[in-house]
Parts: C-alpha cells; sequence; structure tokens
C-alpha cells in the first residue's frame, strides 16, 4: 500500500466492500487443500488437516507456539477479523490482541463478529495505516500478517517496526503472497500459466481468448471480411463494388493478424491492479529477503501457486465436482506439472508460510 493519498483512498474503499471467498479461490478451494499441505508440511499434515479450513493457523500454532506462553498478539491487515479471532480461541493463552487495517468499514464488521463470538474482550480493532503506524516497544508475543506484508509499499520500515514491537523470542507468523510484484508475470511463468489454463475443459473455465486490443483476431478478420464483401452478416458472398476495391487497397496495407482460434487466455493484471487497489502484491518479490534480513531464524513452508493460483478461474471452483473422476484426475494432474515445474528450477512458489522469531531464540518445528 501507497502513501499516495489517492491509493490510499482507493484501497481502503476496496477492502471495505470486498470480503473474498476463501472456499472459491486458491488457498481456500477443498479439493487443493491436500495438496497444499503435503507440499508446505508433507503428506502426514495433509492426511490429518485436508478437512480443516484453518489448516494453515493450526499448523503452525501446533509446531511452533502452543510451547510458548503467547499472551498478547497484534494482527496485520487483519480485514474481517476472521484470522486473530480463530488464533485467538485456538491459543487458549491469549488474553489480549489488538487487529489493524486501513480499511474501516471491514474494521466495524470483524468488532461485530468478535463481540456476537465472546472475543470483544480480548480483540480490540484499530483504524491504521501500516506505512505511517507508530510501533510500541517490546510488546507483544506473537504478529500475525497473513496475506498483509506484500500490500505494503513501505515494507522495510513496517518489518523493523514488527522487530521492535516483539518482546525477545517474539514470533512473527506470515502466510504471503512471494511472486512478482503486482502479479507482473515474468514472460516464462506467463507461458507456462496459459498452457497450463488450456489444459481445463472449457466447461471449467470462464475465459476466453484474449488480445491486446479490444477485439479478437476472429473478430478483427470478420469485421475486414464484411467490409470488403467476402461475406456479408447473412454469410451471402457478394461482388465487390468500385467502393469496396479501393477499400481493399487501403486494408492491404494494415497488417491484421494472422487467422487463430485461441489466443491468451490470461495476461498480466498489472495494470488492474493499479486502478482498483494499488496495494495488490507491491512488496511481494521482496519479502523473504527483508525478514531474512530482519530475524535470524526463518522457517519457510512454500506451497505452490505459480501456475495454478492462475490458470483456474472462478469457473473451475464453481464446477469442479468431487465426485466426478475425470475432475479428480485433472486437478491431480495439474497439481503434479506445478509441483514438476517448481521441482525442477523452472517456477518458483508464489506463495509460502513463513515463521521468523525475534533475536534467535530456537523454535520448536522444522
Amino acid at each position: 500500500m501507497s502513501n499516495e493519498p489517492g491509493a490510499v483512498r482507493r484501497t481502503a474503499i476496496h477492502w471495505s466492500a470486498y470480503e473474498p471467498e476463501i472456499a472459491k479461490g486458491f488457498f481456500g478451494f477443498p479439493p487443493l487443500r491436500p495438496y497444499l499441505i503435503a507440499t508446505a508440511f508433507g503428506v502426514e499434515s495433509a492426511e490429518k488437516h485436508g478437512e480443516n479450513r484453518w489448516w494453515a493457523e493450526d499448523i503452525v500454532s501446533d509446531l511452533y507456539l502452543k510451547h510458548r506462553d503467547i499472551a498478547s498478539m497484534l494482527s496485520l491487515c487483519c480485514g474481517f477479523g476472521a484470522v486473530e479471532q480463530h488464533m485467538a480461541a485456538y491459543l487458549d493463552s491469549v488474553d489480549t490482541c489488538v487487529a489493524v487495517d486501513i480499511a474501516e468499514g471491514a474494521l466495524k464488521e470483524a468488532a461485530r463478529r468478535a463481540a456476537g463470538s465472546g472475543l470483544d474482550k480480548v480483540i480490540r480493532y484499530d483504524l491504521a495505516n501500516l506505512n505511517a503506524y507508530k510501533w510500541p516497544h517490546s510488546t507483544y508475543d506473537l504478529v500475525v500478517a497473513t496475506g498483509a506484508l506484500h500490500h505494503l509499499a513501505e515494507l522495510e520500515g513496517v518489518l523493523d517496526g514488527i522487530v521492535r514491537c516483539l518482546k525477545p523470542g517474539g514470533v512473527l507468523f506470515a502466510n504471503e503472497h512471494i511472486g512478482a510484484c503486482h502479479q507482473d508475470f515474468p514472460k516464462r511463468q506467463l507461458e507456462l500459466i496459459n498452457a497450463t489454463a488450456y489444459m481445463v475443459p472449457p466447461v471449467l473455465r470462464c475465459r476466453r481468448p484474449l488480445r491486446n486490443n479490444p477485439f479478437s483476431n476472429r473478430a478483427l478478420h470478420r469485421i475486414a471480411d464484411v467490409m470488403l464483401g467476402n461475406l456479408d452478416l447473412r454469410g451471402v458472398h457478394a461482388e465487390r463494388s468500385p467502393g469496396k476495391q479501393a477499400l481493399a487497397r487501403i486494408l492491404s496495407r494494415v497488417s491484421l493478424p494472422p487467422r487463430r482460434d485461441f489466443g491468451p487466455l490470461v495476461l498480466s493484471p498489472e495494470q488492474h491492479i493499479l486502478a482498483t487497489d494499488p496495494s495488490e502484491g507491491v512488496s511481494s518479490d521482496v519479502i523473504l529477503s527483508s525478514i531474512r534480513a530482519r530475524f535470524g531464524e526463518v522457517h519457510v513452508h512454500p506451497y505452490g501457486g505459480a501456475v495454478l493460483a492462475y490458470a483456474l478461474d472462478g469457473a473451475f471452483y464453481a464446477g469442479f465436482d468431487a465426485q466426478n473422476p475425470e475432475h479428480t484426475r485433472l486437478l491431480d494432474a495439474l497439481c503434479s506439472l506445478e509441483a514438476l515445474l517448481v521441482r525442477s528450477g523452472e517456477l518458483s512458489d508464489e506463495y509460502a508460510i513463513i515463521v521468523a522469531v525475534k533475536d534467535g531464540v530456537e523454535l520448536d518445528g522444522g
């Protein structure tokens, strides 16, 4: 998130009105969960938590936090409050939690939900821009940043603030997008995203071929054909009039792209992101290096997403049938493909769970 006033306002408006449907996206889609968990924490964890919506929070809590006295917690970019409300209940040692966000509408709803579940005496919601936040000194045992850090333009200063506000031995738990800034994919990644998207049957994808201009290739050629009299709108061939012959000479100087039935399904969303939520992915590409520069012990659990997070769209999540063996075989194949591309070094993981500790105090866990 930039400190430029217009960008701050657009970000606040966007996240006050928009609450992601977790189950209809890459991270929360139940049939993808075993792949994500196995990639991050191993097959045994996937077998245990395959039905658990809160697998990331619970596995991190069990591995790294439950053996520590986590009494105070700070939740960054908390949105509608789901993560800290779950963790405050799961970690029964928590007696104080401050949750902050820039989206006033989301905070009001988060406070209402906390009161409804009896957590309003534990959790306090504050309106704040983390790029200009006043960080207290040695106050918290745990800082939670779920999908938060990649929204922060002033990431270096925020991480300095996190280190400042943690007690000695305090823990940072982050679940983050670590791919390209603003999802402006490298060329090879974009090629593989599109190749993977075309492996999905049309019935399971809503995307159709895109061009960099407002019209598809086929539309351009059809318009030219109609204008030249090669066909009319009823599909009947017509003779070229002198006017159309002159038009033909003009169009012969215009280079139309070759006729194709397909083009890219996915393009870089950078311009759309800048127009709607300029904070999205603004610091993604430097999160890991910035955390490693400030914490002596850092555990990184990547869980893929380099192609699947973008090749699968809303039609896939809506139309996938876990009882259909063709659907499940397709998803297994796509997961295997992504894992192979990452293992081979062709791609890097797009998402990771990160656990870091202040002052190098050793954590339990792997």
